[in-house]
């Protein structure tokens, strides 16, 4: 079977959103491999703090936003295929059910992702206030 012929809601998006998913994911790879090799070679002082506030280090911004495009772009992608065990779809409600299947999918992906960053950031801005807090004690 082709792309065309396995797809059931992108039709001709289903290539552009496969290189997407591609594209993403190897960037988040390579700028992976990029930090690793940063911290491990270079000392580059990459670590649990710049991930835990990205928006200091570009570096580690970029690695997680192309991350979060390679899993939503790959939940859409991966979504767009019948599996082994599903029926052929028949009739009207059958499409719709399963069209509304895969967005509840899509959407727990996005909510997943949405809250991760909340949690990067909140925890980040956590980090910033003691370190200010701390910056900004007298010295007894």
């Amino acid at each position: 079977m082709t792309d065309k012929v396995e797809s059931i809601w992108l039709g001709r998006m289903r290539n552009p959103m496969r290189m997407i998913t591609i594209a993403s994911t190897a960037a988040t790879a390579f700028m992976a491999a990029w930090l690793i090799a940063g911290q491990m070679f270079f000392a580059t002082g990459i670590g649990l703090k710049q991930f835990l506030s990205p928006t200091d280090t570009p570096s580690v911004l970029v690695t997680m936003i192309a991350g979060s495009i390679a899993m939503l772009s790959a939940s859409i992608y991966f979504s767009d295929r019948r599996g082994m065990i599903e029926q052929q779809p028949e009739g009207f409600f059958d499409i719709v059910s399963l069209i509304f299947a895969r967005l509840s999918m899509i959407a727990t992906a996005v909510m997943k992702t949405g809250s991760t960053w909340s949690m990067i950031l909140w925890v980040g801005q956590q980090v910033q206030l003691q370190q200010l807090t701390t910056l900004t004690q007298p010295i007894s």
